[in-house]
């Protein structure tokens, strides 16, 4: 069954064809999945009972395995050479299509109840963590969250409330967008390279948090300073409520034992070194043990303290 199949796919997508075009992903994504939809309920209903008694495993699974390896072949060409034969937009895209092609599978096999679904490989992680790629996917979305926060900065209703009482508009739209970051980057296997993309993250909340003071500095009139000021309290204090409801997601908090884990190394190493030299003990330690947002929210609670501290004042 596979044999034409590949044929067909070489033939559009590895040749001189119009359809073999780099810019064009969704392309031979969405060819790949229609083979699938089209052919798994042909291999459900006549192949798969034989397949499973005579060979205990899945003709589904080593069809869709096969189909993916496919694919993997083709994207991993793109993405991978030195050359760079794709820009960043259409990088994004291949991140973008990968996704949705790994949630469709595993859609697929929950429908059919299918077992031994870890033969099929991890799409993204497979593709996106090698370092040079998965350096460029960290670049381009620390420029990509940038962008938005130009937009979200420069929006004229950026300040009001989505719904009374309730956050301001660029709050929520701020949570969204790491959550977005933070749904693509869970694909990824290895912890310590979503610990890459926490990192960034707290960038990208240090660089919001930086801006909504500057909003706030910025105020042209006492009245509108107060108004701004209440403003930004509560989108500092709505964010950081984000922050604070992560501590106890499974996701974060399984990023946070393997970061103590790291953490722990380090406080350890640390110690030698201290020992070789006779030295005591300084605040470093206490740094060593904090969990991943800790220090980010400190800087939200002064922050809005200052704020406060401020308004009090006037």
């Amino acid at each position: 069954m596979m044999r034409p199949l590949r044929k067909r796919f070489r033939y559009h997508f590895c040749s001189s064809k119009p359809t073999n075009d780099d810019t064009k992903p969704e392309w031979y994504f969405t060819q790949v999945k229609h083979w699938i939809r089209d052919l798994v309920s042909f291999l459900e209903t006549h192949v798969e009972g034989i397949v499973i008694s005579e060979c205990h495993t899945s003709a589904i699974l080593d069809f869709v395995q096969a189909l993916s390896e496919i694919l993997i072949l083709k994207t991993d060409v793109l993405l991978s050479t030195s050359t760079g034969r794709v820009d960043d937009s259409v990088f994004s895209k291949i991140l973008e299509e990968s996704i949705r092609y790994e949630l469709e599978v595993k859609t697929l096999f929950e429908e059919l109840s299918l077992k031994d679904k870890d033969k099929i490989p991890p799409f993204v992680n497979t593709l996106f963590s090698q370092p040079m790629v998965l350096t460029r996917w960290l670049s381009i979305e620390k420029r990509g969250s940038l962008d938005k926060l130009d937009i979200l900065f420069a929006s004229p209703t950026a300040w009001n409330r989505v719904v009374v009482p309730g956050p301001t508009e660029i709050s929520e739209l701020f949570v969204m967008m790491l959550r977005f970051i933070t749904d693509r980057f869970s694909h990824l296997r290895q912890p310590g390279q979503k610990i890459q993309f926490v990192e960034l993250l707290i960038e990208i909340l240090d660089d919001f948090r930086i801006r909504c003071i500057q909003v706030w500095n910025s105020s042209n009139s006492d009245k509108d300073h107060v108004l701004k000021g209440v403003l930004v309290g509560e989108t500092l204090g709505y964010v950081q409520s984000i922050l604070e409801s992560w501590e106890s997601l499974p996701f974060f908090v399984n990023l946070d034992y393997f970061w103590g884990k790291i953490r722990q190394v380090e406080k350890e190493d640390l110690e030698f070194r201290r020992i070789r030299k006779f030295s005591g003990i300084s605040k470093e330690d206490k740094v060593l043990e904090k969990l991943l947002f800790s220090d980010v929210q400190e800087r939200y609670t002064s922050s809005i303290e200052s704020v406060l501290v401020s308004m009090s004042q006037e």
